[in-house]
């Protein structure tokens, strides 16, 4: 869009700015993609739409006011760095989380190329207070000088920053695939950095009950690499169910932890009826998955994992028959998650009790 030693030798101006952005609305690619579309990020501004180097700069307030209603409803979009919301039109600011391109984690980095927010920084401890309510996403920093000099995003810190940050998504071309998937970069480091029970609880980090099991059951190690792929975005598991018969209907609740860094968003959530034939017979939806937090959003200091309680009821079939009740998680493009249980799956539906009709 714009880069002076490629193709173009000025920074667009506002207007041309707003233009373009009143363009993308008219167009409507946004809505008609509104279905697979995670965030829709706020670039434009400056080189590589990375919102800096632009000379004369331009107007943010103006570029994001217009920005806002280039986005749909239940649309989240992210910017480059947390003080950048300071230009936001009232009510959005729970629907833009950062797109953070410096990441170190919890590393000093304010002399390294994420400046004003870093760990420990104000900016940085104020996002904490926003993070858990909208999808964030890092990019681990990468520089051939840097690189040269050791300074890589180290694992720990990294695994730590996520947390705090609660990212949703993490680049893994920067220190992985740009330079080689077996090239000595940041990730690969990662995978010779231990990870151990002791450690995560030390450190206040979730971790589901099996992970440091293989599937017969035998104890297995875990690196660092494998910690962040693993709990990045949500991680989602059933605890426990209850199923009341209360007259033609089953009154269900169920018991839910999130062990991810993130809650789940643009997801959504619904308890089932199936036959045996696994046709649903009666759906409904089943809580709020964008709000399944692992720990309590408002503090991140606090550490207990949060459980959540959904609630729903369910007709029972009349017609005599086996029957299943299953939990689903789907996208809004109809693509159906897995849960963190080892339970019966079929065609994107978790079995979780079978009964029979009379």
């Amino acid at each position: 869009y714009y880069d002076v030693n490629n193709f173009n030798d000025r920074t667009p101006t506002t207007d041309e700015l707003v233009l373009h952005i009143r363009q993308l609305a008219q167009n409507g690619i946004i809505a008609r993609n509104s279905d697979v579309i995670h965030v829709f990020q706020a670039g434009f501004i400056g080189q590589y739409g990375e919102w800096h180097s632009d000379e004369p700069a331009a107007n943010r307030s103006a570029v994001l006011s217009e920005f806002v209603k280039l986005l749909p409803d239940g649309i989240y979009s992210q910017l480059r760095m947390f003080n950048y919301k300071q230009f936001l039109s009232d009510g959005y600011r729970h629907r833009f989380g950062i797109a953070h391109d410096g990441f170190f984690g919890i590393m000093d980095a304010s002399e390294l190329g994420s400046q004003t927010f870093s760990y420990g920084l104000p900016e940085w401890n104020d996002c904490l207070t926003e993070a858990a309510y909208t999808p964030n996403d890092a990019e681990t920093y990468y520089w051939d000088s840097f690189n040269q000099l050791g300074l890589l995003p180290e694992g720990y810190a990294c695994i730590l920053g996520a947390s705090q940050l609660r990212l949703t998504t993490l680049s893994g071309y920067n220190g992985y695939g740009d330079i080689g998937s077996f090239a000595d970069g940041s990730m690969n480091r990662w995978k010779n950095l231990p990870v151990t029970e002791n450690w995560l609880q030390y450190n206040g980090l979730p971790v589901s009950e099996k992970w440091f099991k293989d599937s017969d059951g035998n104890t297995v190690a875990r690196n660092a690499f494998e910690y962040m792929r693993d709990y990045l975005g949500y991680r989602i598991s059933l605890k426990a169910l209850s199923s009341v018969q209360n007259g033609d209907k089953a009154d269900i609740s169920l018991s839910i932890v999130n062990y991810g860094f993130s809650a789940a968003f643009n997801l959504e959530s619904s308890m089932v009826i199936l036959d045996e034939n696994n046709n649903i017979v009666s759906q409904t939806f089943a809580g709020e998955p964008s709000e399944w937090y692992c720990t309590d959003p408002n503090d991140y200091a606090d550490r207990t994992l949060l459980t959540h309680k959904v609630t729903c009821s369910l007709e029972i079939p009349k017609a005599a028959g086996e029957y299943k009740v299953a939990f689903c998680l789907r996208s809004k493009s109809g693509a159906y998650a897995r849960l963190d249980n080892n339970v019966p799956y079929e065609n994107g539906f978790h079995i979780l009790h079978t009964f029979r009709v009379f």
